[in-house]
């Protein structure tokens, strides 16, 4: 089990991706047709990267649930490492075009940043994962840190986050596959490469953007 306190994301489950018909076909040649199929959900099946959702029917439940396990390092969580590392790293570079800075934009980053340098292992005593708010607010908010060039990028990061931030040990059947998020990351990945393979986005060697003060912006709220 992860270290902090179940919240309803915790099992907020989202079926396995699926891919374009030219991702796919690109996935098939290098991999082959079973291995495709045998990570996918199928529409007509009730699972979740191969598990069972729980049904949980009130609050108590859910925390019962987590009292009853013990933690064990699991492959999903470095896959869940990965993803926090990319998002930080993307979050800072400067794209060579749709790279202003605006008043808005340098708040969020300084907020999300914030976020993040508050997330530790383990966490206090009943803390959920403080990282949670980045992702639980809707694409928009999500994107809003980021600058103008980047926006694209952003969709496919608040993509990955929901299939990242479900914790998979709380299902009645967890999947069967240890890597199946990674799995679900790279097909995230491997659809918007092929989606924008004509549209690269070239980056500013060695430029990366600065937090003004790594705090929330609602205690700091002068102007950047």
């Amino acid at each position: 089990m992860r270290f902090e306190a179940p919240t309803s994301t915790s099992i907020h489950f989202r079926k396995m991706p699926t891919l374009s018909d030219k991702a796919k076909s690109a996935y098939v040649r290098l991999h082959g047709e079973d291995r495709y199929l045998r990570y996918c959900d199928g529409p007509n099946r009730d699972t979740y990267h191969g598990g069972v959702h729980p049904p949980i029917a009130r609050p108590g439940d859910l925390r019962a649930r987590v009292d009853s396990q013990q933690f064990r390092n699991r492959l999903w969580y470095d896959a869940e490492s990965m993803f926090w590392a990319l998002y930080a790293t993307l979050l800072r570079v400067v794209p060579l075009e749709g790279a202003i800075e605006t008043k808005e934009s340098a708040k969020c980053l300084r907020y999300d940043w914030g976020v993040l340098e508050e997330y530790t292992i383990p966490l206090p005593l009943i803390r959920r994962d403080c990282r949670e708010q980045l992702v639980s607010e809707g694409d928009y908010v999500f994107s809003a840190a980021f600058l103008p060039g980047m926006v694209g990028v952003a969709d496919l990061l608040y993509a990955m986050a929901g299939q990242v931030v479900p914790c998979y040990a709380l299902m009645d059947q967890p999947p069967l596959l240890e890597d199946h998020l990674h799995e679900a990351m790279q097909r995230l990945i491997l659809d918007y490469l092929v989606e924008n393979q004509e549209t690269p986005i070239p980056l500013k060697p060695g430029s990366f953007r600065r937090p003004a003060v790594p705090t929330r912006v609602d205690e700091d709220d002068a102007d950047t």
